[in-house]
């Protein structure tokens, strides 16, 4: 009996689990982004390990045979789903992972993205670059900054021109959803800005030909830590609370399905987490104009506004977590015949038929 109700149970989540991913991986839109191709990996050794107990709970034993079998018999599985469990921590805030590690010309990795010839041409350029600087060694960067150096600043170059192309040659019925007309202008004017500056920096000529002007190269750097951080910023932010305005829908329509079935604490605890999730999500939009339209004026309302949405979405996210760990909790114990969310990328699990 306890065999029989872990792999109902185990069957439940392990669509749960896959039903998520898919969920959280859609609005990514990055296919081969690491946290969700391991979490997708995870996904097909717990199905493994769960198909393995089945067969071997399947098998004609006699009651003592039974009896005897090993206690342990879902050891691996649950070691796979713990592990699993972990990942899905990370994936929860993988907007945040991203941004953390966004270069500008990470709209490459994503599904489907616009391109053109003269696109192609720059990411070849990018990715010839890329390649040269990644073969240099620790030897290198002591003995041969100046050339390391030079390399990387030619490729911050190359992303900016990229960057800049990709944006002003888009059309406008082509751009994601997160990049707005104003974060547009913005950018377009920065990677200009940029552009001249270096442009400036090469104008010295010496024995050698071109001679670069160092006095511009903490302005360049600054500049470009800059232009990233900005589109870090609205990009993932505007990710993730278009998959957080999602994820409340699904949410609530759950808790209205289930309201029969759910205890009265439970629900008056979800009613209040998903309201205030719902005012959390619109502040951070509120927060992200506020930070757009700072961004070409900078200085220090420009850093306030970014500390303001930086703690806004932290709080989001934490009600979030909360709301979906206390309708995950619902499941136990008498929940255990409740539906689970169902977030469209799977049909809705339920327990089998006794």
């Amino acid at each position: 009996v306890v065999n029989l109700r872990e792999v109902e149970d185990n069957h439940k989540y392990q669509k749960y689990h896959a039903d998520c991913i898919n969920f959280i991986g859609q609005h990514l839109n990055k296919p081969n982004q690491y946290l969700i191709k391991v979490a997708n990996s995870q996904i097909l050794k717990m199905e493994e390990a769960y198909e393995k107990v089945v067969e071997e709970l399947a098998q004609n034993v006699s009651i003592g045979q039974r009896l005897d079998q090993k206690q342990n018999v879902w050891e691996e599985y649950r070691e796979v789903r713990r592990q699993l469990k972990q990942m899905k921590d990370r994936l929860w805030e993988v907007e945040a992972h991203e941004e953390r590690l966004v270069e500008l010309d990470d709209w490459r990795e994503e599904h489907g993205h616009w391109t053109s010839k003269n696109m192609q041409e720059l990411c070849g350029k990018i990715d010839k670059q890329n390649g040269k600087i990644m073969k240099y060694t620790r030897l290198d960067l002591d003995q041969r900054w100046n050339v390391v150096d030079r390399d990387l600043k030619k490729l911050q170059l190359f992303r900016i021109q990229a960057l800049l192309t990709w944006i002003s040659e888009q059309p406008a019925g082509s751009r994601p959803h997160w990049l707005c007309e104003e974060l547009k202008d913005h950018l377009v004017d920065a990677c200009r800005e940029y552009s001249s500056m270096e442009d400036r920096a090469c104008e010295g000529t010496g024995w050698v030909g071109v001679e670069r002007n160092s006095d511009y190269d903490l302005v360049l750097e600054m500049a470009y830590s800059k232009i990233r951080a900005a589109l870090a910023r609205v990009k993932y932010g505007r990710i993730e609370n278009k998959r957080h305005r999602s994820e409340l829908e699904i949410y609530r329509d759950w808790v209205e399905q289930n309201k029969d079935s759910l205890r009265d604490s439970t629900k008056g605890q979800l009613d209040r987490l998903l309201e205030r999730a719902e005012d959390k999500v619109g502040e951070v939009e509120m927060r992200l104009t506020e930070y757009i339209g700072l961004l070409s004026t900078g200085g220090e309302r420009a850093r306030d506004a970014a500390r303001a949405l930086e703690t806004t979405r932290i709080g989001k996210r934490n009600v979030m977590k909360e709301a979906i760990q206390t309708i995950v909790h619902s499941w136990k114990g008498e929940g255990r015949c409740l539906p689970f969310v169902s977030y469209g990328m799977e049909e809705d699990v339920r327990l089998p038929d006794r």
